[in-house]
């Protein structure tokens, strides 16, 4: 069958349509690739063509054409059977054609990113040309053969079958509203049967870490990431959800056996980036992301500053050095007017390459800053003294819901807060202006987090400003407050 019959046999399922459009383009067993309902639908297309190219009746349309065509009498049936379903559209459906093939198209349009590279490029011209409602008609199934004709070189000769069905019209017809009815049947059955195996998945959510925390381990350093995975890990089991733990780089696993995977831990990803970003383009594809690969993305890197600085979040004051500079680092801070600085990357984590900078070390940094600058994009700002004399505030958020918050300090004669330098964790409670910066910056992404960690401090000028904004695997420490586990998981579980 064509295109039209295949969206219709969908029960107008969107995901379900997608697959059974795309499925010629879909080898093998890489439809595993793409979230499960457009499997049901690409598996579905694959039975529709076995069962239609086996149906008595088919048979007897393609004998009918074999003579003239050879082996493209098939394919000129499909077209055939369009028509007919298109001209006869209300015998089938209650939805006016052109009512529903809009709905489609608007479809496609909101799938495109996960569409085969050929579909996306033939998809504005199908769109523009209406080709589906264009099959009602004689002129357009001329359109449609002509166009087959030209991509088998003129080889086919499909451009001349207009000729056998307007001469045998009420024989295709009569084939066609026999078979179909056959087809309509078979095609519910097999969609029920191929959703019901497909759907089937082994756990709820997988909590997702790197290969160095998979065990609890000896230093309290991986204990403590062990600790803080198990108690979401537990909360999500109290819900009454299947949950596991897994590295975000095990290849055993079949990631559409999962219906959501919470980032936790994966603190390898930024050394793996370009690894890390095919595995979470692929993954996206297969099922539900905690938080969503489109936040990820934005998150990763810390240009989103730029995003919530024109929603009007205070940040730190920050300048972007792009990758390919040429300018020194003696040349920015003099623009700047900047003497004490910190340099680091604008994709990164746990301090890695973080400098600070004086008018008397700038210079033995400039080897390394020519290094990163021809690799990836920094960010400059200037040294925030009250982050050394009174610490960072991390405050942990969840659907937009401030919980609890900690205070972090660094070790006397250095700046970095994290643990992996020294740094040391508090119990803090925030004051009620800190709760709302927290949760107003997280209501400024560019969609609502499940999770978040909104770190700030006071910054030179005696501000509330904004550090960072955690969405990918911040640490959230639920072992100061495993209470927190239990919202997260109640908000998953809700989810689901």
């Amino acid at each position: 069958m064509n295109y039209l019959a295949h969206i219709y046999l969908s029960e107008n399922d969107k995901k379900v349509a997608i697959g059974n459009f795309i499925s010629d383009s879909i080898r093998g067993k890489n439809y595993k690739n793409y979230p499960k309902d457009i499997q049901v639908g690409i598996l579905l297309h694959r039975e529709i063509d076995t069962f239609t190219d086996a149906h008595k009746t088919v048979r007897q349309s393609t004998k009918r054409l074999h003579e003239n065509y050879g082996h493209y009498a098939g394919v000129i049936v499909d077209v055939f059977y369009d028509h007919f379903l298109a001209k006869n559209w209300s015998n089938y459906s209650s939805i006016p054609l052109n009512d529903f093939i809009s709905d489609f198209y608007d479809n496609l349009k909101s799938h495109k990113k996960i569409l085969p590279k050929r579909i996306q490029e033939f998809m504005p011209y199908m769109i523009e040309d209406n080709w589906l409602e264009s099959y009602q008609r004689l002129e357009g199934i001329q359109w449609v053969l002509d166009g087959i004709n030209r991509r088998t070189n003129y080889r086919s000769k499909m451009n001349l079958a207009l000729k056998e069905l307007q001469e045998f019209y009420s024989e295709f017809e009569t084939e066609f509203t026999s078979f179909f009815e056959d087809l309509i049947q078979f095609s519910k059955t097999k969609h029920n049967e191929i959703h019901t195996k497909i759907m089937q998945t082994e756990f709820d959510c997988v909590v997702l870490t790197d290969q160095r925390y998979l065990n609890k381990g000896k230093d309290q350093y991986t204990q403590n990431v062990y600790t803080e995975d198990d108690l979401v890990l537990k909360a999500l089991k109290n819900e009454g959800l299947n949950a596991t733990r897994l590295a975000w780089d095990d290849t055993n696993f079949d990631w559409s056996n999962t219906k959501t995977i919470l980032f936790r831990t994966t603190w390898d990803y930024f050394d793996r980036f370009d690894e890390f970003s095919i595995w979470l383009e692929n993954v996206s594809k297969q099922t539900l992301l905690l938080n969503s690969e489109t936040i990820i993305r934005w998150n990763i890197d810390k240009h989103y500053l730029n995003d919530l600085k024109a929603k009007n979040i205070h940040i730190a004051e920050t300048f972007f050095i792009e990758k390919n500079t040429t300018k020194t680092l003696k040349e920015i801070h003099k623009s700047l007017n900047w003497k004490e600085t910190v340099l680091k990357p604008c994709i990164s984590g746990a301090a890695r390459h973080t400098y600070k900078l004086n008018e008397e070390n700038i210079e033995k940094h400039e080897t390394i800053f020519k290094k990163l600058i021809n690799k990836e994009a920094l960010m400059l700002q200037p040294f925030q003294h009250n982050i050394v004399n009174k610490g960072e505030i991390s405050l942990m958020v969840f659907n937009g819901t401030f919980t609890h918050a900690v205070l972090k300090k660094a070790k006397a004669g250095d700046f970095r807060v994290q643990d992996d330098f020294g740094g040391s964790v508090h119990d803090y409670k925030p004051t009620k202006d800190e709760i709302t910066f927290a949760e107003n910056a997280v209501k400024a992404c560019i969609e609502l987090p499940i999770y978040a960690r909104v770190d700030v401090f006071e910054d030179n000028n005696g501000k509330i400003a904004l550090s960072e904004l955690e969405l990918i695997e911040p640490e959230l420490w639920f072992r100061k407050h495993p209470e927190a586990a239990t919202i997260l998981a109640k908000a998953i579980s809700k989810l689901l």
